[in-house]
């Protein structure tokens, strides 16, 4: 009995290793999203914007429940760096950074005669690029500062 009392101290400080949850954490949230991911793949979604929403949508909802999942079990704790105080602002000055960047860019490039635009593409065909693009940009968010950087 003395023994067994022994390995169960052993394996949760194993378990309690930062690189081993590191890995379990990488593990579960990319095998939950790439499993989402093959069933979202079933789907017309480049036919329709709005499966490509529903499926962004999806793949997202699964990546967040599989985070808290992780800190729940993994660390015994609540969630609360997915705070949603404050998150509409950042988000909106977020995307206005992030916008005046690629703004600016892209106007240096046009003044310096590196840049044309020489046609335009329907809402249907950038509506599921940009899912995608949001869908990677909250996954990369989950993984590098939820996981491997707060850990």
């Amino acid at each position: 009995m003395n023994e067994q009392i022994e390995n169960s101290g052993t394996w949760r400080k194993f378990l309690r290793f930062p690189i081993v949850r590191i890995v379990i954490g990488a593990i579960s949230l990319i095998a939950c999203v790439g499993i989402a991911q093959m069933v979202v793949g079933f789907l017309p979604a480049a036919d329709s914007p709005l499966l490509a929403l529903l499926a962004t949508g999806l793949v997202v909802l699964v990546a967040f429940l599989a985070y808290v999942t992780f800190v729940r079990i993994m660390e015994k704790r609540a969630v609360t760096e997915l705070s949603s105080v404050g998150a509409a602002r950042e988000t909106a000055i977020g995307i206005g950074i992030g916008t005046l960047l690629f703004g600016t860019t892209i106007g240096i490039l046009w003044l310096l005669g590196y840049y044309d635009v020489v046609g335009v593409n329907k809402l249907a065909v950038v509506v599921p690029v940009l899912t995608t693009a949001v869908s990677a940009g909250v996954i990369e968010e989950l993984l590098f500062r939820g996981i491997f950087f707060r850990i």
